[in-house]
């Protein structure tokens, strides 16, 4: 069976737009208030815990116990719907393939349907089903 698999962030939209920009502004914040660091220190331990454990998140589940639920509900609290509009080419394009599409993110499934959503390609013909990674 073939099918088409899709990164939600900077696939479906392009690279340096869409809120994919401001969760990592949010996870910036959320290691800083958390661990208690400065802008330097946060940014050295992130880039530690993605090496390490292949994200922020990864490491501070492991070092730190974080709740990744929360985590995950804190650095996705984004605006999608003011920084995303409906995308009809990219629907057009999505429904052309007459393959199943599955969308995936490390984001939590409420983001991924919100960006779906907000773009167009969630429902109807064009259905995507969201994974977890």
């Amino acid at each position: 069976m073939h099918v088409v698999l899709m990164d939600v962030d900077y696939t479906l939209y392009p690279k340096g737009t869409g809120p994919f920009v401001e969760v990592s502004r949010n996870i910036e914040a959320y290691v800083r208030r958390r661990l208690g660091l400065d802008q330097t220190q946060t940014k050295a331990l992130r880039e530690s815990y993605i090496a390490r454990f292949g994200s922020t998140l990864g490491g501070l589940m492991h070092e730190h116990a974080v709740d990744p639920l929360e985590f995950l509900a804190y650095v996705h609290d984004v605006p999608v719907e003011d920084m995303l509009r409906d995308d009809g080419r990219l629907q057009e394009t999505l429904t052309a393939l007459h393959l199943p599409l599955i969308a995936f993110s490390n984001g939590s499934t409420a983001y991924i349907l919100r960006v779906l959503r907000t773009l167009g390609v969630a429902g109807g013909d064009a259905f995507l089903r969201t994974l977890r990674s």
